[in-house]
């Protein structure tokens, strides 16, 4: 008679244990859980990352077998019978501070599934407050008329002034002032601000200001937090500054001259296209983050200019059939699909029907109130290079997509079916670097946007239905084209799109 074997406990991918720790958490802060992502190759380490947490971000780290760097007994991943124990630090003010985290199979939260697409950090948005109560309030206020990523933006400008203000590079969102006192001396706020130097250098040597439109924003924030939580006079100081940073705006907009950053990085757009056809690039599969920044710079100069953040939750979509739009009744601009496709509005599309014809399909996007369901059928867009279609095939096959994954996404290395796209601060540093080598100059998506529509409209000279449709691809209104983008330069080419 035989004996049913028992199953040994084993560390997998997907895996979701709760951790505990040797002391408590920076302000009360709840134990983070931890997900295991990979095993490596001959079991000697593991990948795995922090969930749940506010301290520690969610960016994958590797583990060894080895139990402690002090107790150098190994577990067994194919039998995990004892406590693993591992140290992270974190910082705390000026200092780094360890913690010791611990878990073992009987910790076992869960183990997910084998799915392509998990509904998880798409929008990398940190759902998690920061240890600053007062932002935390006033943030909370504006999330239902924010996007997600408009809210992480929130977040991380407040994180970078705060490290502007108190010289501290280290300070994490954990670790940032609880109260609302410091910021109440706005003369003494704004001073700092304009006196400080950053690392960054000038054409001409000179360490850069802080930039005028980012000074606006985190003058902004602290503005609408001194409003929201009613100290009103405080409120006037700042908004009074923000009034004059305004009249410098409106200025530089009225006479469409452009900010040092941008005379320092400029390349006509006609350059731009003549050293992107020079680049001899060929889609390999053991090359997949060249073929990445490759394909990421093909979108930006062969389709009028789309944001970073648009092309980051591109997903491919091998329907079979085309997808169509119409116009909202009532709204000459919007448009909506003809009817569900089954489609998922948290990400965008690259469609592929029985004829092989691309569609770009973009659902969620910063202007998606304005413009609605965007469909582009790249065959019958006369601004569009032929030559996209062809790239995307290519891309696609080296890269090994299937149906339903994300055009840009990480490299999958467990032997769970896992998928998830960069991070738009990746994808923004893949373009800057990889531009830095093509044009000998670091070049970010917004820089393309107003290279390509001051070529435009220099070149064309389009009427009011041309913009507007140009206005329509790129994403943005014809009024911000001519006021953000538009710029006079006198070394333009003058010569034809």
């Amino acid at each position: 008679m035989t004996s049913k074997t028992e199953s040994k406990p084993k560390i997998e991918p997907g895996q979701e244990y709760q951790l505990s720790s040797n002391k408590p958490m920076p302000n009360n802060a709840d134990v983070p859980r931890l997900t295991i992502i990979s095993i490596g190759g001959k079991q000697r380490t593991f990948k795995a990352k922090f969930t749940h947490s506010i301290v520690f971000t969610d960016k994958p780290f590797s583990l060894s077998v080895r139990k402690t760097s002090v107790n150098k007994e190994e577990i067994n991943l194919n039998n995990f019978t004892n406590t693993y124990s591992f140290k992270k630090s974190y910082s705390e003010g000026s200092k780094d501070r360890y913690i010791t985290f611990s878990f073992s199979s009987n910790d076992l939260i869960k183990k997910t599934s084998k799915v392509k697409i998990p509904d998880k950090n798409i929008t990398n948005f940190n759902t998690t407050m920061t240890s600053n109560k007062y932002f935390n309030t006033w943030l909370d206020s504006k999330k239902s008329t924010l996007k997600p990523n408009s809210i992480k933006n929130y977040q991380n400008q407040f994180l970078y002034l705060n490290r502007i203000l108190f010289n501290n590079p280290k300070m994490s969102f954990i670790t940032l002032p609880s109260g609302i006192d410091y910021l109440k001396d706005a003369n003494k706020i704004i001073t700092k601000f304009k006196s400080v130097k950053l690392d960054k250098l000038d054409k001409d040597g000179n360490k850069k200001e802080i930039p005028i439109r980012t000074l606006k924003i985190y003058l902004s924030i602290i503005q609408q937090m001194m409003k929201y939580h009613g100290f009103e006079e405080t409120y006037r100081h700042y908004n009074n500054e923000i009034l004059e940073l305004n009249t410098k705006l409106d200025q530089q907009a009225i006479n469409q001259t452009m900010t040092k950053t941008q005379e320092d990085r400029w390349v006509d757009w006609v350059k731009l296209l003549d050293d992107y056809n020079k680049i001899q690039h060929n889609f390999n599969s053991n090359n997949i983050l060249e073929n990445v920044k490759y394909m990421i710079l093909s979108l930006l100069v062969l389709f009028p200019v789309r944001r970073i953040s648009d092309l980051r939750l591109l997903r491919l979509n091998r329907s079979g059939i085309p997808i169509e739009s119409e116009l909202v009744k009532g709204n000459p601009n919007k448009y909506q699909l003809t009817r569900d496709y089954g489609l998922d509005r948290r990400y965008n599309y690259v469609n592929i029907d029985d004829n092989d014809d691309i569609q770009l399909v973009f659902l969620n996007y910063k202007t998606s109130k304005l413009y609605g369901d965007q469909v582009f059928n790249l065959k019958d867009l006369v601004t569009v290079s032929p030559k996209l279609s062809n790239l995307l095939y290519n891309y696609i096959d080296a890269q090994n997509i299937d149906d339903g994954g994300f055009l840009f996404q990480k490299p999958n290395k467990s032997e769970v079916d896992y998928q998830e796209p960069y991070k738009q601060t990746d994808m923004t540093s893949f373009i800057i670097r990889y531009t830095q080598k093509v044009f000998g100059k670091p070049i970010n998506a917004s820089l393309f946007r107003t290279s390509y529509i001051t070529h435009y409209k220099m070149t064309k000279n389009p009427d009011n239905r041309e913009e507007h449709q140009t206005s329509q691809m790129l994403a943005n209104s014809a009024s911000e084209q001519r006021d953000s983008y538009f710029k006079k330069y006198p070394l333009l080419s003058a010569q034809p799109l």
